[in-house]
């Protein structure tokens, strides 16, 4: 389900095409599905771009504790390597076409 973007930096829809898939929790992943893939994304991208405290996220994209732990864990076990060398390989095929 995609969700409309909740402020001006937020990840477009055309981009949460392409990111939407090697997140885990995402739909056809084991495990459990993650309650809303696109705020957490949007979470973490806006606390690294601004560099403000996890405490400082806005409550709208959720509760801070639980987006920090969330990071924290795919920081750890290898998601945010894997994320971004999906996000790598994806942008080099686009930038070939």
């Amino acid at each position: 389900m995609t969700t409309a973007a909740y402020h001006r930096h937020d990840i477009s829809d055309r981009a949460w095409k392409t990111l939407d898939p090697p997140l885990p929790g995402s739909p056809g992943k084991v495990g459990r599905p993650a309650q809303d893939n696109r705020r957490f994304s949007n979470a973490v991208f806006r606390a690294l771009r601004t560099g403000e405290p996890w405490c400082d996220l806005p409550p709208d994209y959720g509760h801070w504790n639980t987006t920090h732990n969330r990071f924290r864990r795919g920081q750890k076990n290898g998601t945010w390597a894997q994320f971004l060398a999906t996000l790598a390989g994806d942008l080099t095929r686009v930038a070939d076409d």
